[in-house]
């Protein structure tokens, strides 16, 4: 009664369908992986010419993973289903055993009139327990029948799975020799690109190298006629400026003598003379209206009249007239270098 001899089976194990289709998967993979470099390049440099290709292989790859998937299927329903019905079956077995340890514990217990009893009622569950076992014993060899059928019908669709994965080697292989050929042709034309290239970088090499020769020899041209021209300005302006500070000194004598009561006349009128002859000689003269602004200041009722407290103190509008003719010609400085490198420039085209 301890040790209950049922006769049943050991489950079917998961991992013999694991290795099944792992080793279908191993057959597929070594046949497919070779290929997939070619693929890649193909679509990557011609991929307008192998659209037909492409959607060719993928059909072949969505009925190999379509059959891959209904084995898959067919595999794990048939491993639930046999663990589920193997568990219920364990299940009643560890019943019926429970039962019949609490049967014997109570016929150890009680009196020899209920013993009777509880053996008549053991028989009845020992002879219900041994048409269980019959029943289970069917169902365990009918999961058996429905194992086989399984492993016949992936026998045969295993069969048809290699088959088609021959023929798609077969097609891949053409695709292939299709391929190289194509390649071969495209990298002639690449390769005549690529020379045609070099040939026109070299020419704009070249070519800009004289570009940057020029241009480097017409700034330093530029350069250099800037250079003279700002000489030449920068003189004629310090020249204009000793003129300006011995008229101011000139003119400062003469303002003197204009606004002292003891100094005569007559060298007030000899300066004035001078200061007059002076500006109508320089060559800036029209250019500045030097003479005229000079006889402005000079005129004995509408000159210059002021006197202040001291030497230096004398002359109001005469100092500032001077002050306008030498930022003039600062100004006139810069607009004649603008005009002659502008009259350069149109000369000396780049």
């Amino acid at each position: 009664m301890n040790n209950l001899d049922l006769n049943i089976p050991p489950q079917p194990d998961s991992n013999d369908w694991k290795s099944t289709i792992s080793r279908i998967v191993n057959c597929v993979i070594p046949v497919v992986l070779p290929f997939l470099p070619f693929a890649a390049g193909w679509f990557g440099t011609r991929i307008w010419k192998a659209t037909e290709t492409s959607e060719t292989s993928r059909t072949l790859e969505e009925r190999v993973a379509v059959v891959e998937k209904q084995l898959n299927d067919r595999r794990r329903i048939s491993e639930d289903v046999s663990f589920e019905r193997h568990h219920k079956l364990q299940e009643h077995v560890s019943d019926l055993e429970k039962q019949l340890n609490d049967r014997r514990r109570i016929s150890e217990n009680v009196s020899f009139e209920r013993h009777r009893t509880l053996q008549e009622h053991d028989s009845d569950v020992h002879k219900h327990f041994n048409g269980t076992q019959r029943k289970l014993q069917e169902q365990i060899s009918q999961l058996k029948e429905e194992q086989a059928t399984v492993k016949g019908d992936s026998s045969e669709r295993y069969r048809k799975l290699q088959e088609q994965l021959s023929d798609l080697e077969k097609q891949l292989n053409d695709r292939r020799r299709i391929r190289e050929n194509v390649a071969s042709e495209h990298h002639r034309e690449l390769r005549e690109q690529i020379a045609n290239l070099e040939k026109h970088l070299n020419k704009l090499f070249v070519d800009l190298k004289e570009q940057n020769d020029a241009h480097a020899n017409y700034l330093k041209k530029r350069r250099d006629y800037e250079q003279r021209v700002l000489v030449e300005e920068e003189k004629n302006l310090q020249a204009i400026l000793l003129d300006m500070e011995e008229t101011e000194r000139k003119m400062r004598k003469r303002q003197d003598i204009y606004c002292s009561r003891l100094k005569s006349k007559s060298d007030r009128d000899r300066i004035e003379k001078d200061l007059l002859n002076s500006a109508r000689r320089q060559p800036y003269d029209k250019e500045y209206s030097f003479s005229e602004g000079m006889q402005n200041i000079l005129d004995e009722e509408q000159g210059d009249t002021h006197c202040g407290d001291s030497y230096f103190g004398n002359g109001r509008r005469m100092w500032k007239w001077l002050n306008e003719i030498k930022a003039q010609a600062h100004i006139k400085k810069h607009e004649r270098i603008y005009k002659k490198m502008c009259e350069w420039e149109k000369e000396n085209t780049f």
